[in-house]
């Protein structure tokens, strides 16, 4: 198993999609990201963050709705995983 951290609007196909090999590491990317979207714009900032840095929810009118992270066992991502 291993982790992804996405970002996107609800309802669809996620802008970011970053792979990690830990929990630990995609869940520092998701606080990398919200801190960059808190820099680059303070109303990007996200509205809440849950779940010991698991999900981010923002303010839906700035493009980004959510960020969280998510476990995946996918066979072909898996073999992706081992040449990178």
């Amino acid at each position: 198993m291993h982790y992804h951290m996405i970002s996107g609007q609800h309802g669809y196909l996620p802008d970011q999609n970053e792979p990690y090999e830990t929990e630990s590491e995609a869940s520092n990317a998701l606080l990398d990201f919200v801190e960059r979207c808190r820099e680059s714009d303070e109303s990007r900032a996200p509205i809440n963050v849950y779940s010991h840095n698991l999900y981010a929810e923002f303010d839906s009118g700035h493009g980004v709705e959510y960020a969280e992270v998510a476990d995946c066992t996918e066979a072909d991502c898996e073999a992706e995983m081992a040449n990178i």
